[in-house]
């Protein structure tokens, strides 16, 4: 892939990538079931029994002898009463159609429930890497997966169990199929221009510099945008808490 000092094999580039995605799944799933649910975790699992309808007809200011298990999965915990259920939700239904899924074929456990975050969270590594592979910076893309491998928030988000590590791997899709569309459009360029260049590869090279500090610089730029979602949904997280 490239050319000069931003040549990588095919090869190399996926054994790095394999490297760097074991790397990432060790540190996430690392003590993942050590603390219990907070409260934003425990609507996920709310959400996902389809039972946010009988929870928000709780009669208030009354004790109850016994506390209904409405975070539970019940006969009932279905794909249809999970979609209707989150009509007076904020948050889209997606994921928590798949928690439901995945709480039927793991368990209720914390470290159970959040490995579904943590599966959303590797899973937006490789579309960092493979998008600045396709601008011929594939020595970048690895060392942008890494860096997003150990960022903070890239981590805390990939350890909860919400919908936000699903964002960030939507987030990494769309990058990578920008990159895509972009290199797509160069090769119709290249195509009508017999002899021509490519455009965005140039672009990049002009941009970020050539060699390994151009790949620093292109890597800096990728996660600082791959990261600054997660950043914000930290950010909010704690204030939740702080309330």
């Amino acid at each position: 892939v490239g050319s000069g000092g931003d040549a990588m094999s095919p090869r190399r580039f996926a054994l790095a990538l394999a490297g760097v995605l074991i790397f990432a799944a060790a540190v996430r799933f690392q003590e993942l079931g050590q603390q219990d649910f907070w409260l934003d975790e425990l609507h996920s699992m709310l959400n996902s029994a389809g039972q946010r309808d009988e929870f928000a007809h709780l009669p208030t200011a009354v004790i109850l002898p016994a506390a209904p298990q409405y975070t539970a999965l019940r006969f009932d915990s279905t794909v249809p009463s999970v979609w209707e259920n989150m009509r007076a939700d904020s948050h889209p239904p997606f994921y928590f159609l798949l928690l439901l899924g995945w709480r039927r074929a793991f368990g209720d456990t914390e470290a159970a429930c959040r490995g579904l975050a943590v599966v959303f969270s590797l899973l937006s590594l490789p579309p960092v890497a493979l998008a600045l592979r396709r601008l011929r910076r594939p020595r970048a893309g690895i060392l942008a997966a890494l860096l997003l491998a150990l960022a903070f928030a890239h981590i805390r988000m990939g350890q909860e169990n919400r919908p936000y590590s699903l964002a960030l791997f939507l987030t990494s899709l769309g990058f990578w199929s920008l990159s895509r569309m972009m290199s797509d459009r160069d090769t119709a360029f290249a195509d009508e221009h017999a002899g021509g260049t490519q455009p965005v590869a140039e672009q990049s090279r002009e941009l970020f510099g050539r060699g390994a500090g151009g790949d620093h610089v292109a890597a800096s730029v990728a996660v600082q945008v791959a990261e600054h979602h997660a950043t914000r949904l930290v950010a909010a997280e704690v204030a939740t808490r702080q309330f």
